[in-house]
């Protein structure tokens, strides 16, 4: 089995805050990604103030393939994206190699 990486960059909308979008993110995370087969973890990376990325690993690019067909009908995502500007559409890529221990 083939790990993906999603990769999603994005900035919050003026007025939203951090701490706003890390609780819809936290409800987005156990309503919809939690409930996705093929779900390994998700991070939030600040990249600087008010733009972010989410990092998720899935088992396979079907998984994610799936996940994101399945998250503009999910209320929860998108309570989740109605925070957020997005410049594109988020990125995927198959893990070629892996070094160190995976993440806790």
């Amino acid at each position: 089995m083939t790990s993906t990486i999603e990769w999603a960059e994005f900035a919050l909308k003026p007025g939203v805050s951090e701490q706003q979008m890390r609780q819809v993110s936290a409800e987005m995370q156990t309503a919809f990604l939690d409930q996705r087969p093929g779900f390994v973890w998700r991070h939030t990376v600040r990249l600087s103030e008010g733009r972010y990325a989410d990092v998720v690993m899935w088992q396979n690019h079907e998984a994610a393939q799936t996940a994101m067909s399945q998250a503009g009908a999910s209320p929860a995502c998108a309570a989740y994206f109605n925070l957020m500007e997005v410049g594109a559409a988020p990125l995927v890529g198959t893990v070629l190699d892996r070094y160190g221990a995976d993440p806790i």
